[in-house]
């Protein structure tokens, strides 16, 4: 983890981007309430109770010359003295959990503000504006988050390599999402997708849920591990036994496109260039209908 300097310097910078958004868009303040952007916004808190929502106890409001993080008056402790947000440079707002939304609805009331609410598109031009705005400045990584995001993924293939090393046959594929999960949370993560599959099921299902059955002689796991607001996703396969000729060819043609992908991973290429890199490297590999 960051030291709180540097914590501080990359909130600093992030807070300058984003009221420079908010002064080209005429907008007074911006509420962000996306569990997501609350955490890039304050260099990776942990903030989510409930992680399968969206919105979490804490909402942030940034002006032309304050930032406030507004929540729960159960929830101050915490955001002070373990995710530090009064030393990066945001005024607490507590609210009784009988009036919240008070300080949120006074700013709506006295000034124009934008949102990151996705929808909003038939309601306020302007926020839906800043919400994809936020989503162009979440994707240029703060040298903070490319180091964050390195670290989830070393603690993402560590939680697989540990998991699969002690899958064998005869268990069912619910007792190793509960191992993936473990390993997850036992290295400071959340497995917000936990995917295991066996045999058939395999190839049958492009995302295997789960579920009693029990593995035969090939499985596989997909993690997506969430860590300080930033997302690791990783898969592995295991098969028991001599590997067929027909799962060997397809498990090198993955490689070979997968490495392929990666070398063209470069600052500058369009999306719809990897698309077609993607597309021809299937094909290469003897695989064309891969791509849909």
């Amino acid at each position: 983890m960051a030291s709180t300097t540097a914590r501080r310097d990359e909130v600093s910078e992030k807070l300058t981007r984003l009221r420079a958004r908010l002064a080209a868009n005429k907008q007074d303040a911006a509420l962000l309430e996306q569990t997501a952007n609350v955490a890039w916004l304050t260099g990776g808190a942990e903030t989510a109770i409930n992680i399968a929502a969206d919105r979490g106890p804490v909402a942030l409001v940034v002006t032309a010359d304050r930032a406030y993080a507004v929540s729960d008056a159960v929830e101050r402790p915490r955001l002070e003295r373990e995710e530090g947000l009064t030393d990066l440079g945001f005024e607490i707002v507590a609210e009784p959990w009988y009036r919240r939304g008070t300080f949120v609805a006074d700013m709506r009331e006295r000034l124009h503000v934008g949102d990151d609410n996705d929808d909003n598109d038939n309601n306020s031009e302007d926020s839906n504006s800043l919400a994809r705005q936020l989503q162009q400045l979440r994707t240029t990584l703060h040298p903070n988050e490319v180091e964050r995001l390195r670290q989830a993924c070393l603690l993402a293939a560590d939680a697989l390599r540990d998991v699969i090393a002690r899958v064998s046959p005869g268990m069912t594929e619910l007792e190793v999402a509960g191992m993936i999960a473990q390993a997850s949370r036992t290295r400071g993560g959340i497995a917000v997708v936990n995917l295991v599959g066996s045999d058939e099921r395999i190839a049958a299902y492009r995302h295997p849920l789960p579920t009693e059955k029990r593995i035969g002689r090939y499985a596989m796991l997909v993690l997506c591990l969430r860590r300080k607001g930033l997302i690791a996703a990783s898969t592995r396969l295991v098969h028991f036994g001599a590997l067929p000729d027909d799962l060997e060819r397809r498990a090198r043609a993955v490689a070979m496109v997968d490495a392929r992908m990666i070398a063209s991973t470069q600052a500058g290429r369009t999306l719809e260039q990897q698309w077609q890199l993607a597309s021809e490297a299937y094909r290469d590999a003897g695989f064309p209908e891969a791509i849909e």
